[in-house]
């Protein structure tokens, strides 16, 4: 067949087949977090809890972009749409090129921490665990590379093979901390144990793309078709810019100025009530179909004729994503305390206070994914860095506060500052891309969320027990969704749009 005739025939997406096995992945994976979380909180004291939370979460999953340059950005923005014109060539390059450099800058990176973990851990408040810190410094190579195979997979569609390896890699991980609790109940034993597996998903990655993806892996690129090196770079630039603010912005900061203020106990307590909401998150629709949506939003709406067409999807996407939040951010609320005492550890019940402080921003969290997706399709990254000057207000309210108030403080700040950086965020995409959303829709979501909030606060008192507990979420989502079937918050061409693409007509929302 000829090069013209190939390019022609793009490749398919499969978008039902990778939201299935997304949903899968993100299930399997909250179930996995949470038999992990009651295996580490079993064996850890609260202070040792804090400081596992403070490497493999904090640094080594919000700090981490600082040293990753912009590069998962570039490859989820451009590897679908290479993708989708067959232009292989241009992801083999681009790959390539991406992994030499991040594993030059990883390995550097790892040596820097190595020769500073002594420091590292006065200033966190753990002094005597600069060892632990040296062996968590080669997760820099493992996780960062790691990343990178996972966002090729994401950019080419392939949902039900990451699904796979995750799957195997969450197995492995449980089972292998199982096994070293039982004999070396340390946290350097734990440490060691969760970078092994790291690598070995590494080695999992590499032989998968080499074995499984000839067609890109091998591809040659045409001496006349290569790379945009340059919108790459500005994308690039901006988006590390703006990756700044985020690691800045995120859980990372939090977690270090508590402990450097406020001490490892409270970091223990901060750590679990931010990982609860943090798997909540993950399983929220905006997040868990996150690889489904971010690679099909860009095809479909990323050329310049079409970018005008994505207001539809914007405006759905907000209020799908406050509707599913706010269902499981109210419930929270209510059932911090006795969640925290019943489903983990009652030594953590300190933490019910910051769980539901986090619950109450659980909707701010969540409506972040369609406001900078909107930005990054129309390639104005550059406004969303505006809005991470926010940052600089959270950590001078955080060292102003937090000495009096303690974690608490943070809690507030931190959501607040996240609701503030919306508003700009929306505010650029109204002025500059003239897309409004729906005020109105997402404005009634909120009211029936507050007359659900209301109703469930009457009966909360019945809910004290393990069973309440477990029963609570299906009271809650049954006030809440009949709420919104009589008070409608989606327009008729959206639920049509929804349910044509449902096996039957569920959305009456």
């Amino acid at each position: 067949m000829p090069d013209d005739e190939k390019i022609e025939r793009k490749p398919r997406r499969h978008v039902l087949r990778n939201t299935v096995f997304t949903l899968l992945s993100r299930a399997q994976g909250a179930v996995f977090t949470y038999l992990i979380i009651r295996l580490l909180l079993s064996v850890l004291s609260v202070e040792q809890y804090g400081l596992h939370a403070l490497l493999f979460i904090g640094i080594m999953m919000n700090v981490s972009p600082l040293f990753q340059f912009g590069i998962p950005n570039i490859m989820s923005r451009f590897i679908p749409e290479f993708y989708r014109g067959s232009r292989f060539g241009l992801i083999n390059i681009i790959f390539r090129t991406f992994v030499r450099a991040q594993s030059i800058v990883a390995i550097a990176t790892a040596l820097m921490a190595i020769i500073f973990a002594d420091q590292i851990a006065i200033w966190t408040n753990y002094p005597d665990y600069g060892t632990v810190i040296r062996i968590f410094a080669f997760s820099a190579i493992t996780f960062t590379v790691s990343q990178l195979y996972q966002d090729l997979l994401e950019g080419v569609f392939q949902l039900r093979l990451s699904f796979w390896i995750n799957l195997a890699n969450n197995v492995i991980r449980l089972s292998s901390l199982y096994v070293v609790t039982r004999f070396y109940p340390t946290l350097t034993a734990v440490v060691l144990t969760e970078i092994g597996v790291k690598i070995v998903r590494l080695g999992v990655y590499a032989v998968i793309y080499y074995r499984m993806f000839p067609e890109v892996s091998h591809a040659k690129s045409h001496t006349v078709d290569k790379p945009p090196w340059k919108a790459m770079r500005r994308y690039g630039v901006l988006s590390y810019l703006n990756e700044v603010g985020v690691a800045l912005l995120s859980v990372a900061t939090d977690m270090l100025l508590v402990t450097g203020i406020s001490g490892a106990l409270a970091t223990g307590y901060f750590a679990l009530a931010n990982r609860i909401t943090s798997v909540i998150g993950q399983i929220l629709p905006e997040q868990s179909l996150a690889p489904v949506t971010r690679p099909l939003f860009f095809s479909e709406y990323g050329s310049s004729s079409s970018r005008q067409a994505a207001g539809f999807g914007f405006a759905m996407m907000m209020k799908a994503s406050l509707f599913t939040s706010l269902l499981v951010g109210i419930w929270l609320v209510f059932m911090a305390e006795p969640v925290i005492v019943y489903w983990f550890d009652a030594r953590f019940s300190e933490a019910g206070a910051l769980l539901a402080v986090m619950a109450v921003f659980l909707a701010v969290n969540s409506v972040r994914f369609p406001l900078g997706l909107m930005l990054q399709n129309a390639h104005r990254v550059d406004l969303t860095i505006y809005a991470k000057a926010t940052v600089f207000i959270k950590i001078g309210l955080g060292l102003w506060l937090v000495p009096q108030f303690g974690a608490i403080a943070m809690v507030w700040i931190a959501g607040s500052t996240i609701f503030l950086q919306n508003v700009v965020l929306y505010y650029f995409i109204v002025s500059r891309l003239g897309h409004r959303g729906d005020p109105v829709g997402m404005a009634k979501i909120v009211l029936n969320g507050l007359i659900s909030a209301g109703i469930f606060y009457l009966i909360r008192p019945y809910f004290n027990s393990l069973i309440g507990v477990l029963m609570s979420p299906f009271v809650f989502f049954v006030i809440y969704v009949g709420i919104n079937i009589l008070h409608k918050s989606f327009k008729p061409e959206e639920r049509e749009f929804i349910n044509n693409h449902l096996p039957r007509r569920l959305w009456l929302f």
